[in-house]
């Protein structure tokens, strides 16, 4: 019984072949329908060079203590451009003992898109800022622990729209120990 059931498998599945070859195409995919326009890749999503200008400035009261530009190359729609500036700074761990080290500096991520507005960016940034304050005496705060130094830190994510040549201020903060005051400003440009 099981052998009649084979061959006729056989015959059906030979059937259904030699009228699939009769007709060209049964067996090929339909055509796909055109994208709408929205849809259609642009130009801009195989990347554009920019140039990103991160400006980190502290003031204390209306006067400048500080003005920091980091220049970053980043390309739209790619992978996300990391900057990482430091040093180790040597720690008295126990008096008269051991010294440990603690990096301080600044590292920075960027990350950038096209928007659907030509010669305008998306940038997703993230920065984290730390620095030693060795004599807090001279701020005004008073705060000190044993004559150690005394370690700030300062992180930020946001995203910016820009356009193209544009600058904006993204971030300012005011130190509750110091009183100063930390902003940071972004430009965009693209590179030709």
């Amino acid at each position: 019984m099981r052998r009649p059931m084979l061959v006729l498998c056989l015959v059906f599945a030979t059937a259904v072949a030699s009228i699939a070859q009769e007709k060209p195409g049964a067996q090929e995919p339909a055509e796909r329908p055109a994208l709408p326009a929205a849809a259609q890749p642009r130009d801009s999503d195989a990347g554009v060079p920019l140039k990103v200008t991160l400006v980190i400035a502290r003031f204390q009261n209306d006067k400048k203590i500080s003005s920091l530009p980091y220049v970053l190359g980043v390309t739209t729609n790619s992978a996300k451009t990391t900057l990482r500036m430091g040093v180790e700074v040597p720690i008295s761990t126990t008096p008269g003992g051991s010294v440990s080290y603690r990096n301080v500096g600044t590292h920075i991520d960027c990350e950038a898109r096209s928007s659907a507005q030509p010669g305008v960016y998306r940038l997703a940034i993230t920065v984290a800022d730390s620095s030693v304050h060795l004599d807090p005496k001279s701020s005004g705060s008073g705060v000190s622990v044993q004559n150690m130094p005394n370690f700030r830190s300062f992180n930020s994510s946001f995203v910016a729209l820009l356009r193209e040549g544009q600058t904006a201020q993204y971030t300012s903060a005011t130190d509750p120990v110091t009183g100063e005051v930390m902003m940071i400003d972004v430009t965009v440009n693209a590179l030709k």
